[in-house]
């Protein structure tokens, strides 16, 4: 940290040397603190300005007519924006809005043809064996148990294998 302190005040410096006749723009007052704020409270990404960055072409994209209420009409473009990317083409709820992705850890390589539930499921081809997989934030492993099915009463089954064929996901439960 105190590489950065004499670095921003090095820079510091040689902006004032180079734009004399301009003003010390507050910018450059907020450096000095950065380093400080970054022992007290960790990474500063709440200073960042990068998804409001990366959000400007939506409203660089529409045409405005309406300068009495600006910050209105921008306001309800992007809950209309928003709410549109919440949906599917069916209208129906998007699965993959604010969604992270599954997390697959490391496994073996198994032949399908050597599982016979796997091989019912999906062609010959290699899957892969693994003991951790989360989904949806949830998280699965050789032991947790699962409803299978509720008909009368509930059915529960417990996983003894995972495996992952092309992005598909099956539990073996007994």
């Amino acid at each position: 940290m105190q590489m950065l302190e004499v670095l921003t005040a090095v820079h510091n410096a040689e902006f004032c040397k180079l734009h004399a006749d301009e003003s010390f723009r507050p910018k450059l007052h907020y450096l000095i603190h950065y380093p400080d704020q970054m022992l007290n409270f960790g990474p500063l990404r709440n200073h960042w300005c990068m998804r409001f960055e990366s959000k400007k072409w939506i409203f660089k994209q529409k045409r405005w007519f309406n300068f009495r209420n600006l910050a209105l009409s921008l306001a309800t473009y992007h809950q209309q924006w928003t709410c549109l990317q919440m949906l599917g083409l069916d209208g129906a709820p998007s699965e993959t809005y604010l969604y992270e992705g599954d997390e697959v850890k490391e496994g073996c390589s198994v032949s399908s043809e050597a599982l016979p539930l796997l091989n019912e499921q999906v062609p010959s081809c290699i899957a892969l064996q693994t003991e951790l997989l989360v989904m949806h934030g949830h998280c699965y492993s050789r032991g947790t148990i699962l409803l299978i099915s509720v008909v009368d009463e509930p059915v529960f089954g417990e996983i003894v294998s995972i495996y992952v064929v092309s992005g598909m996901k099956y539990f073996d439960c007994e």
